[in-house]
């Protein structure tokens, strides 16, 4: 036995949005709303603060002078020049 609810034509044709209605109710929650907003603010804030850092990088450079020769075998030192592999046509 399959019962089903009664319902009305004006409830079927009354199936939109009240835009005006949610804007309503919205408004008169703001006290709520601004009170949960701020409250997960606090709540983000103490967490970022109180969360040590997880990842730090060091690094040390030391820069010297550049030696007139590459340290490359010799079969490889013939492909390499000082030359550019590209010249500018005029």
């Amino acid at each position: 036995m399959n019962i089903q609810p009664v319902v009305s034509a004006d409830e079927t044709q009354d199936d939109e949005i009240d835009l005006a209605q949610l804007v309503a109710s919205l408004w008169a929650g703001k006290l709520w709303i601004a009170f949960f907003t701020f409250a997960a603010l606090v709540f983000g804030v103490v967490a970022i603060v109180l969360t040590p850092p997880t990842y730090q990088a060091d690094a040390l450079l030391q820069l010297e002078q550049r030696s007139g020769q590459l340290a490359l075998p010799d079969a490889l030192r013939t492909l390499v020049s000082s030359d550019p592999g590209t010249e500018a046509e005029i």
